[in-house]
């Protein structure tokens, strides 16, 4: 259990490090960033995108915003979908997404996962510490 919990608001600092991969085409993104835990709510930024996970029992929302676009999973054991949007021209669509695996605990959170529409697999780890 992630601790330091300060003047008891719940809100703690972590160290998020993890990768997401494209098993694929052999596409590795590596992840290394401060953020903020609250509860069941992660945020942190990474490249100039905002990453918000929120976890609830057996399910995980992800969503990732840039400048230009805004994307977003909901993963279970399921159905599991995503959104993206292009800002510039609102224009969005629907992806289907196959999930084959996914683990949380309170420190790390592990989904292996397929994008239907391009057949791609992925694989989303990510480790949070105490910043101290």
């Amino acid at each position: 259990m992630i601790a330091n919990e300060k003047f008891g608001s719940g809100i703690i600092k972590v160290k998020v490090t993890g990768y997401l991969k494209n098993n694929t085409e052999n596409e590795l993104l590596k992840i290394s960033a401060i953020g903020i835990k609250n509860k069941n709510k992660i945020t942190y930024f990474d490249n100039d995108v905002k990453y918000t996970i929120k976890i609830k029992e057996n399910e995980v929302y992800l969503s990732r915003e840039g400048a230009s676009f805004f994307n977003s999973f909901l993963f279970n054991n399921k159905k599991s979908t995503s959104n993206y949007l292009l800002k510039e021209n609102n224009y969005n669509f629907d992806l289907e997404i196959l999930t084959s695996f996914i683990d949380v605990k309170d420190n790390h959170i592990h989904i292996n996962y397929k994008i239907v529409e391009t057949n791609c697999d992925y694989e989303y780890q990510i480790e949070m510490s105490d910043v101290i």
